[in-house]
C-alpha cells in the first residue's frame, strides 16, 4: 500500500490498484444465550458500533480481511464477523459468571468485550466504537420469578415494618398531640372562663352605671320639663299682656288717625269748595271780560264796516250773515226786503246779524 485516506485524489497508473469503500460507522445488534455456573439459563442483547481503522495500514487491513463487501451499505461479512466473536465473548463470560453478577455488573460484560476484541478486530483494519449491554434477562421464568421471591418478601417485610413503625409514630404523635391538645383546651377554657367573668363584671358595672345615669337623667328631665313649663307660663302671661297692650295702643293711634283723617278730610272739603267758588268767580269774571272785549271790537268792526262799505257790499254782507245764522235750518219762507242806499236802517241791520254771527261763534253753534 502506498497511500491511503478519506478523499483523496491520486493518478492511477496502468498496473496500480485502487480500491474505494465508505469510511462510516456501522452497528451491530447481537444476542446470545448461555447457563451460568449456577445451571441458570441467561439471555444476554447488546449492540456493536466499528468503523474503519485510519491509523496506519488500517484501510489496507480491512479492505484484505473483509473483502469487497465494505463498499456496500450492509457489509454483511464483517457484521457476522463482530456478532460470531461479541456472542462467543458473552457466553464466555456468562458461564464463568453467576445470575446476580450477570442481572446487577453490565460493566463486566461491556469490559470484557472490549478487551477481548479490540486487539482482534485492529487487526482485521476495524476500531471498535463502543459496546454497549442493551439487556440482560432469565430464560426461565419460573426460576425469575423464585429469584425474585426473596427481594419481594424482604422488601414487604421492610415495608410492613416501616409501615408498623411509622403507625406506631403517628399514634404516638396523635397521642402526644392529644394531651398537648386537652392541655391547651382546658388552658384556654379556663382563661376563656376568666375573660368572661371579668367582662360579665364590667358588663355590670356598666349597666349599674347606665342605670344611675339614666336615673340622673329623668330627674334632670324632669326640672328641665317643670322649668319650660313655668317659663313658658311666664312668657305666655308676658306675651298676653304685651299683647293686649300693643292692641290698645294700636286701637288709640287708628282712633287718633281716623280723628286726624276726618279732619283733614273736613279741611281739604272746605278747601275745595272755597277753591271751586273763587275758581267759579274768576272763571265768571273772565268771561264777563271777555265778553265785553269781544262786544267793544265787534262794535268798532262794526263801525269800521259801517263806514267803509258801499252798498253792494253792504247787501252782499248782510246775505252772507243771514246764510251763515239760518244755514242747516228748515224754513217754509225768506223775505229779502231791499233798502234805499241812503236808508240808515241797512246798518242798524247788518249790526244786529253781525252780532247774532258773533253769538253764535261764542257758544259754539255752526
Amino acid at each position: 500500500m502506498v497511500r491511503a485516506g478519506i478523499g483523496l485524489k491520486t493518478f492511477k497508473g496502468p498496473f496500480d490498484q485502487v480500491a474505494t469503500f465508505p469510511a462510516r460507522v456501522h452497528k451491530v445488534d447481537f444476542r446470545t444465550e448461555q447457563v451460568t455456573n449456577e445451571m441458570a439459563g441467561v439471555a444476554v442483547s447488546g449492540m456493536l458500533v466499528w468503523g474503519i481503522n485510519r491509523v496506519g495500514t488500517g484501510p489496507l487491513d480491512a479492505y484484505k480481511h473483509l473483502g469487497t463487501d465494505l463498499a456496500s451499505d450492509n457489509p454483511h461479512s464483517a457484521n457476522d464477523a463482530l456478532t460470531s466473536m461479541a456472542s462467543a465473548v458473552v457466553r464466555s463470560c456468562i458461564a464463568n459468571s453467576t445470575i446476580n453478577e450477570m442481572l446487577t455488573n453490565r460493566k463486566l460484560l461491556r469490559d470484557a468485550i472490549k478487551k477481548e476484541m479490540f486487539e482482534v478486530v485492529k487487526g482485521w483494519g476495524v476500531w471498535l466504537e463502543t459496546v454497549e449491554i442493551t439487556g440482560v434477562t432469565i430464560s426461565s421464568q419460573a426460576l425469575f420469578k423464585d429469584l425474585q421471591t426473596n427481594y419481594r418478601e424482604s422488601v414487604r417485610k421492610d415495608a410492613e415494618l416501616f409501615k408498623m413503625t411509622i403507625q406506631s409514630e403517628i399514634a404516638e404523635i396523635q397521642n402526644k398531640n392529644d394531651i398537648e391538645m386537652k392541655e391547651k383546651v382546658r388552658t384556654f377554657d379556663d382563661a376563656k372562663r376568666v375573660y368572661q367573668e371579668k367582662v360579665q363584671a364590667e358588663i355590670n358595672d356598666a349597666n349599674e352605671a347606665y342605670a344611675l345615669e339614666a336615673q340622673n337623667i329623668n330627674k334632670r328631665t324632669a326640672e328641665l320639663k317643670l322649668a319650660l313649663e313655668i317659663f313658658n307660663q311666664d312668657a305666655a302671661t308676658e306675651m298676653n299682656a304685651k299683647v293686649r297692650e300693643h292692641d290698645l295702643k294700636v286701637s288709640l293711634a287708628r282712633n287718633a288717625n281716623n280723628i286726624a283723617k276726618r279732619q283733614e278730610d273736613a279741611k281739604l272739603l272746605d278747601s275745595q269748595n272755597e277753591s271751586a267758588e273763587i275758581v267759579a268767580k274768576k272763571a265768571l269774571d273772565r268771561q264777563t271780560l271777555r265778553n265785553d272785549a269781544e262786544n267793544a271790537l265787534k262794535k268798532l268792526d262794526m263801525e269800521l264796516e259801517t263806514a267803509n262799505m258801499d252798498e253792494h257790499m253792504l247787501r252782499h254782507e248782510a246775505l252772507m250773515l243771514a246764510k251763515r245764522c239760518y244755514g242747516g235750518k228748515y224754513i217754509q219762507e225768506a223775505t229779502i226786503t231791499s233798502f234805499d242806499k241812503n236808508d240808515p236802517s241797512n246798518a242798524v241791520v247788518a249790526g244786529v246779524l253781525a252780532k247774532l254771527d258773533t253769538t253764535k261763534q261764542a257758544m259754539g253753534i255752526h
